[in-house]
């Protein structure tokens, strides 16, 4: 089921600027040079690094929770209209890392998370080649899991909920360079599971990419 819905919407978000574009060019066939100014297509590649931290609540237990660099790589799209305004969905791969550990001088457990999220953005160009940037984030697939210690792998449970939300700021350099800073966050708390405690996390993750923009 994920799978299929991870297919669609991929498929759906790949079209859009397509079906966009020949929308307009029917609507405004008086004007086509005027209309392909105003609404333009934009496309690119981004990878780069993000610290994930975690906040746990709904336990007594000494559950510590030490944040790892990952990374992300995926597609950009946006949708421009005019100068000022542009719909920017994304579609990337997120492989995050976490360290849990019970009490005090007790081995770590690496919790390794891997995700494709789909962010649909409203990206505000006014400052351009400023952008700021803010959505919400759907996860289409979150496997998180550790090795426990008789080495067989042990489910946590999600760090990502199916919904929650970006903001941030890019900068694009000479059209074509990306840079792109972002934070992401929860609006509700998820259920994990970690040597045999229940509780509940939030997570927020720092990122920072570069992209190439064709």
């Amino acid at each position: 089921m994920t799978v299929r819905l991870f297919t669609t919407i991929l498929a759906l978000a790949m079209a859009v600027p397509t079906l966009a574009a020949g929308v307009g060019d029917d609507f405004d066939y008086r004007n086509m040079n005027r209309r392909r100014r105003n609404v333009r297509t934009e496309w690119g590649i981004t990878a780069g690094a993000h610290y994930t931290g975690m906040k746990i609540s709904g336990t007594d237990a000494a559950l510590k929770a030490s944040p790892r660099l990952g990374y992300e790589a995926g597609l950009h799209m946006a949708l421009r209209f005019g100068d000022w305004v542009a719909l920017q969905p994304e579609i990337y791969y997120s492989h995050t890392a976490i360290d849990m550990q019970l009490g005090e001088n007790t081995e770590k457990y690496r919790v390794k998370s891997h995700a494709i999220e789909f962010p649909v953005m409203v990206s505000l160009r006014i400052l351009d080649p400023v952008r700021i940037n803010a959505g919400p984030v759907i996860t289409l697939m979150n496997n998180s899991s550790y090795m426990a210690p008789d080495g067989t792998k042990t489910l946590f449970g999600s760090t990502r909920p199916t919904l929650f939300y970006t903001v941030g700021a890019s900068v694009c350099i000479r059209q074509h360079l990306l840079v792109d800073a972002r934070f992401t966050g929860q609006f509700n708390t998820t259920l994990n599971n970690f040597e045999r405690n229940d509780f509940r996390s939030k997570t927020y993750t720092v990122s920072l990419k570069l992209g190439y923009l064709f």
